[in-house]
């Protein structure tokens, strides 16, 4: 699940919301993979939407515990407050 804007302090069941990663910050991920260039990247984006919805990547040919993956269950859009 990745939730988007400012308050990303929020308790939600038994994670708190800081956990997430916003869009924005996934699409910087992806950013930084092709600039480190990663040996792996695969990103699957929503159809309609435009962000991503699955990213996977290996760092480092044949090194071990450099893979991460991302994947967005469930997307719900908060807008930010700004007083």
């Amino acid at each position: 699940m990745v939730q988007t804007g400012e308050n990303m302090f929020e308790y939600a069941g038994d994670v708190y919301r800081s956990s997430y990663r916003t869009i924005d910050e996934l699409f910087e991920i992806i950013k930084d993979a092709r600039a480190r260039d990663a040996y792996k990247l695969y990103v699957e984006y929503d159809e309609s939407k435009g962000f991503p919805i699955s990213i996977d990547i290996d760092y480092i040919k044949n090194a071990v515990d450099d893979e991460v993956f991302y994947s967005v269950s469930e997307y719900q859009e908060y807008r930010a407050t700004i007083f």
